[in-house]
């Protein structure tokens, strides 16, 4: 409202609104401090690791899968190797094998496409890459918003750059 609008307030209701709103503050404080002593906060509410079709995923303790990130289906994740905000990792036609200490990025897409998914060990797959049934060999590194069509073998030790297209088929 304006201020020509509004409500002109006695002075005398002036203290009882500073009173209650420091009687409020007190009351956030301490619920604020029972919620942490009886619930735990989520970031996402949503299964970020789900079957399809029957076709659970296995991932190994050790590894970490971001709260926001999506795997489903035949998906295989290996030890120590960590699974980004918001990467999909969708094993619904085809297998996805993730082997271990690798690190699929932030926004990735590992989607089976025509065929299986394997990413060896040790490699790191860039932030908003697409990977479409491809394989990727120990060692490798995939940068940032690259593209690996299906049928794509990426060598050991193999660096694809950041915003490449690999044609299907490649290697």
């Amino acid at each position: 409202l304006f201020r020509s609008q509004r409500p002109k307030m006695s002075f005398r209701l002036a203290p009882l609104g500073a009173v209650c709103r420091g009687v409020g503050s007190v009351l956030e404080k301490i619920g604020a401090g029972m919620a942490d002593n009886f619930s735990r906060e989520t970031l996402s509410r949503h299964r970020e690791v789900m079957a399809v079709a029957e076709k659970k995923p296995t991932i190994d303790e050790s590894c970490f899968i971001a709260p926001s990130a999506n795997i489903m289906g035949s998906v295989a994740v290996g030890k120590k190797s960590s699974v980004w905000y918001g990467a999909v990792v969708k094993g619904d036609s085809h297998t996805v094998s993730i082997g271990s200490e690798s690190v699929i990025k932030d926004l990735a897409m590992l989607t089976t496409g025509n065929g299986t998914i394997s990413i060896g060990n040790n490699v790191v797959v860039g932030a908003g890459a697409v990977i479409n049934g491809a394989t990727v060999e120990d060692d490798a590194v995939i940068g940032a918003a690259a593209t690996l069509g299906d049928g794509v073998v990426v060598g050991k030790g193999a660096f694809v750059a950041p915003g490449s297209n690999v044609e299907p088929g490649t290697s």
